[in-house]
């Protein structure tokens, strides 16, 4: 009986883990076909709990091909949201973890977009990072949003 009791909750547990790796959204990005475009989705602060910076993907997956790609993070707000989100300048993204010094160069362009250019040589290899986005409240006050920090991963094959 306890066989079949554990068997089942190790076939729940699989279930459960793959429908979580499931729900994970994961963009594809390949080099040839213009910017890979992300949005780093803002919710305002609820009581208590600041502002929120969430990159809708977890992560970025970049195709192997020749050559960088560049990646773009556009901040995006809910329609009802009237604040002011700015990048934090000069890390709107910061670079956690690069093992293998895949980012090449970085900056906000002039949409005020924040990018990185993604040397794309290394296959396998994983840049961590973590947007950084403030609301303003006053002229000269910012309040840091909280983020959470997903992976760009080169493609192996």
């Amino acid at each position: 009986m306890q066989t079949a009791s554990k068997l089942f909750m190790t076939a729940v547990a699989m279930t459960l883990a793959h429908t979580v790796f499931a729900g994970q959204v994961e963009l594809q990005c390949r080099r040839g076909t213009g910017d890979c475009n992300a949005n780093v989705h803002v919710t305002k602060a609820s009581s208590g709990a600041p502002c929120q910076a969430n990159v809708g993907n977890g992560r970025i997956r970049v195709k192997r091909d020749a050559g960088p790609v560049r990646h773009v993070w556009k901040i995006v707000t809910a329609p009802n949201d009237k604040s002011q989100y700015e990048w934090d300048i000069p890390n709107g993204i910061e670079i956690l973890k690069d093992p293998d010094h895949q980012v090449l160069n970085s900056g906000i362009n002039k949409n005020g977009h924040f990018w990185i250019l993604n040397a794309n040589t290394v296959p396998g290899s994983e840049i961590e990072y973590i947007a950084h986005v403030h609301q303003v409240v006053r002229h000269a006050e910012n309040v840091k949003c909280e983020s959470v920090d997903p992976r760009i991963i080169n493609d192996l094959l």
